[in-house]
């Protein structure tokens, strides 16, 4: 009985931890897919990716007047001719986890600090993306996901990897 009470009691500090947090997203956007189509590199944006080689989950553009922080994102110099031909790569991969309405295409998105502002672009083959801005400037992007709730071996697209 002592034990679920503190486990209970664990878990809902952790919640209001986590609850406080200031969080930032993203939002789909076809200019945004269009735009890695193209082969367009912000200059004023430093990219990453999250993944290994054929297997990246996403590639993200931060303004690069913002300082990442992550251990789960590579950075990356692009010039227009490698992410063009990156992005057809990424569009021939089939047989992973995809989210269900992006039909096995990679899909961009903006980034959005806590208060809605662009603030980056996002391609990935996952429709979640995480970002915590713990101080002025800095931003923690979290490994690419599917939405809360979209469950990938009920939908059949369950690989044993995410």
């Amino acid at each position: 009985m002592r034990v679920s009470i503190f486990l209970l009691m664990a878990a809902a500090i952790v919640m209001s931890s986590c609850a406080k947090g200031n969080f930032g997203t993203i939002r789909q956007s076809n200019e945004v897919s269009t735009m890695f189509r193209e082969g367009v590199v912000n200059p004023d944006y430093n990219y990453f990716y999250s993944g290994v080689g054929t297997a990246t989950k996403a590639i993200i553009g931060i303004d690069n007047s913002y300082q990442v922080v992550s251990e789960f994102w590579t950075p990356i110099a692009l010039n227009s001719e490698y992410l063009k031909n990156w992005v057809i790569r990424l569009d021939r991969i089939r047989g992973e986890v995809f989210a269900l309405p992006y039909q096995n295409r990679y899909r961009g998105s903006y980034v959005l600090d806590p208060a809605g502002t662009k603030i980056g672009v996002w391609f990935g083959r996952f429709d979640w993306g995480t970002f915590e801005f713990p101080g002025d400037r800095v931003i923690v992007p979290y490994v690419p996901r599917l939405k809360p709730g979209s469950d990938p071996v009920r939908l059949g697209l369950w690989n044993g990897d995410d």
